[in-house]
C-alpha cells in the first residue's frame, strides 16, 4: 500500500490515485478499500434502484493524523466527498453525487474521530446509469469546479 501526500491545490494540480492508494491530506489518511456497484433492485442494499439507476457503495479507511478531533457528520461527508460520473442521458457532462445523511440516514460512522484514531466507513450514493469516473475528496469542502485535493479512479 502506498501513501501520497497532498495539500491545497489548484484546479490544474489534482492528485489522481489508483484505487487502494492512501492519500495523506495533512489531517487525514484516506484509503478507499472496496467498491460495490449495484444495478439490479435485487442486489441493492440501501436503495431500490430502477432500471436506470445504480447504487454505489465505497468502503473507506480513515485515520485522523491531526492533533485535534475531526467531526464526522453529515457536513463532513457531504462537503468533503463526491463521486464523479457521467449519466447516459447527459452524455459529455460530468456531475457529482454526494452522500446526504439528512435526506437518507445511512449506517455510516457519525461521531468524533479522535487524534490518531482510525475507522472504517462508507460513502453511499445513488446515480443514474452511466460511467463512474472517480471518488474525490477535499478537506476544505468539495466544489463543482473540480478543485479538490485528491481523487481515486474508479475502474
Amino acid at each position: 500500500m502506498s501513501t501520497v501526500l497532498t495539500g491545497c491545490q489548484g484546479e490544474d494540480q489534482i492528485n489522481e490515485l489508483d484505487w487502494g492508494e492512501t492519500a495523506e491530506t495533512g489531517t487525514l489518511e484516506i484509503t478507499p478499500t472496496d467498491i460495490q456497484v449495484n444495478r439490479d433492485h435485487d442486489e441493492t442494499v440501501f436503495w431500490d434502484v430502477s432500471e436506470s439507476g445504480q447504487e454505489v457503495i465505497i468502503d473507506l479507511e480513515i485515520k485522523n493524523m491531526s492533533d485535534s478531533v475531526v467531526i464526522m457528520d453529515r457536513d463532513f461527508y457531504y462537503e468533503s466527498f463526491g463521486v464523479l460520473h457521467e449519466e447516459d442521458v447527459m452524455e459529455g457532462e460530468i456531475t457529482v453525487a454526494r452522500m446526504d445523511l439528512d435526506i437518507m440516514p445511512l449506517p455510516v460512522y457519525q461521531d468524533d474521530l479522535d487524534e490518531g484514531a482510525s475507522i472504517e466507513t462508507q460513502i453511499i450514493v445513488v446515480v443514474d446509469e452511466g460511467e463512474l469516473f472517480s471518488l474525490a475528496f477535499d478537506a476544505d469542502g468539495y466544489s463543482e469546479n473540480e478543485s479538490y485535493e485528491v481523487s481515486w479512479a474508479i475502474e
